[in-house]
């Protein structure tokens, strides 16, 4: 994204630079479909700081980021290793909290990051490459999905229809972005694709940001 310098958040120019990827055919109702499989929602500031969320099944955590957390739909979450696996300098956790559907447990969390530049040094989100920077009078947000870790993680009830989803909620209005992801209301942004099988070596094909 860019934001004119001086502009104040209700009127700032922004232009979202992009995820660096394409959306997938899901049919229609996948934008409107909000029972995510995997989601990252990022809340960012303008000082660079962020408030993270990551809502995902464990069977998704293992395929995606190759994690081994106990899918099975008979047994609790370890909320303990939950926050352990998304600690680090770069990211603070601020509760982690379970859930279940179709079948399958989930855990949410919440993580305030001091400065996105940096959120890819933490594992859980090391996929993404961040960048957030000052050019002239802008400032300009870039965010780069790469592959995902593919493992395999057996029967666990997946149809393929599930969404993994990326989205973004900015600090003013979006202009332009480079992703053809969709922009709800001016300032939030959201790009999802269906399937989230550990035979894809990525959820996302990739592009170079324009």
């Amino acid at each position: 994204m860019r934001i004119r310098e001086g502009a104040g958040p209700s009127n700032a120019l922004l232009l979202l630079c992009g995820l660096c990827v394409l959306v997938s055919a899901c049919g229609r109702t996948a934008a409107l479909f909000k029972q995510y499989e995997y989601e990252e929602e990022v809340y960012l500031s303008l000082d660079g700081t962020a408030t993270v969320y990551v809502h995902s099944s464990i069977a998704a955590l293992n395929a995606l980021r190759g994690t081994s957390f106990d899918a099975n739909p008979a047994t609790a979450i370890d909320r303990a290793a939950i926050r352990e696996y998304f600690s680090s300098p770069a990211t603070h956790v601020a509760w982690v909290r379970p859930s279940r559907r179709s079948g399958r447990r989930f855990a949410h969390v919440r993580l305030e990051v001091d400065d996105i530049r940096h959120l890819g040094e933490a594992a859980p989100l090391a996929w993404s490459k961040y960048q957030f920077q000052k050019e002239g009078d802008r400032f300009v947000y870039r965010q780069a999905v790469g592959a995902a870790a593919g493992k395999e993680v057996g029967k666990v009830g997946w149809t393929g229809r599930e969404i993994v989803a990326f989205r973004l909620h900015l600090p003013s209005k979006i202009r332009d972005n480079n992703s053809a992801g969709e922009v709800r209301r001016g300032s939030r942004f959201s790009i999802a694709r269906c399937g989230c099988s550990a035979r894809r070596s990525s959820p996302w094909p990739s592009r170079s940001p324009s």
